[in-house]
């Protein structure tokens, strides 16, 4: 179900994202909601944002661009919420990363995959900063493989 939004709406939240006020988004404000939404803002994952919405390639995103997307459905948004709904499935706490007894837990209740030593290679494979912990931006590129 698709949340449908005002012209005004979308204008108080691009001026509430536009902290400097020029009437465009930069890189630094579009990490700065991603910091406040508790997702940490990759590189990557602002360069995905950026080859959306920033259609003159620009480097900044205009309130009319901002308007445009927003009140459109773009197919990799979709794919973005799908993967966000994948992901909180197997971070089980919420916490935002998924552990590898969450992995296991999942993985036994969904599948017939009951193989400790194959789930914790497959959890190393996906933690690619050996951190023991499998973020967000982890489990996309490992969905995007």
């Amino acid at each position: 179900m698709a949340v449908e939004f005002t012209l005004e709406e979308l204008s108080k939240v691009f001026d509430k994202i536009d902290t400097d006020g020029d009437g465009k988004l930069n890189r630094k404000e579009i990490a700065n909601l991603l910091r406040r939404a508790n997702i940490e803002p990759t590189r990557l994952y602002i360069d995905t944002i950026f080859s959306e919405i920033d259609a003159d390639n620009s480097g900044l995103i205009s309130r009319s661009e901002f308007f445009k997307y927003m009140t459109s459905c773009p197919p990799s948004r979709t794919i973005m919420d799908e993967l966000a709904s994948q992901f909180r499935v197997f971070d089980q706490d919420g916490d935002g990363i998924i552990t590898l007894s969450e992995l296991e837990s999942v993985l036994q209740e969904t599948t017939d995959l009951d193989d400790k030593a194959a789930i914790k290679v497959m959890f190393e494979a996906t933690d690619t900063d050996n951190d023991g912990k499998i973020t967000f931006q982890e489990f996309v590129a490992m969905m995007k493989e």
